[in-house]
């Protein structure tokens, strides 16, 4: 999963449960998950520009870190200033209820794990990212937190000037 300044869909809406204080069912879950953050993936992508000799090939990349959804949160909650609010629910139980809701492909996307391997990247390239993942998510979540202030303190007309 792609993150950085600009995020949409999941990573963006879990940024807002944590700052809106929501409860969320992922304590003691061990499915650990590989993230980009943007900045990576731009590097990544000039230097492969840069060389001619990777035509033709195909790599899977990532931030070179898998961490669980738990110490994600956390580590979200800590860089915009909230209390993570964890809690443990079985992840048959959260499956069922994505089911119900008729959100059942939701289930892969937050909760099974997902590991992407720089291995072959990183030998052909010696590429190593520039951002480790915490100074990623910490530019994310404090995008987050101006937008939202410029979303809460002034109209929407004024939003959509500066934005």
């Amino acid at each position: 999963m792609v993150y950085g300044p600009n995020v949409k869909a999941n990573f963006l809406i879990l940024m807002k449960a944590i700052y809106n204080n929501i409860p969320l069912p992922f304590k003691k879950l061990s499915e650990k998950r590989s993230y980009m953050y943007i900045e990576n993936l731009t590097d990544a992508i000039l230097l492969i520009l840069k060389k001619n000799h990777f035509i033709g090939k195909t790599y899977e990349i990532s931030d070179n870190c898998m961490i669980t959804n738990e110490k994600l949160v956390r580590f979200m909650a800590d860089a915009l200033g909230k209390k993570a609010k964890l809690f443990y629910l079985n992840p048959k139980l959260i499956n069922l209820m994505l089911i119900i809701l008729g959100k059942r492909e939701l289930f892969n996307k937050i909760m099974k794990e997902f590991i992407v391997t720089n291995k072959e990247f990183i030998s052909d390239t010696g590429w190593k990212p520039p951002y480790h993942y915490g100074e990623g998510i910490k530019k994310t979540c404090l995008w987050y937190k101006r937008t939202f202030r410029i979303k809460k303190s002034c109209s929407y007309e004024i939003y959509k000037m500066v934005k």
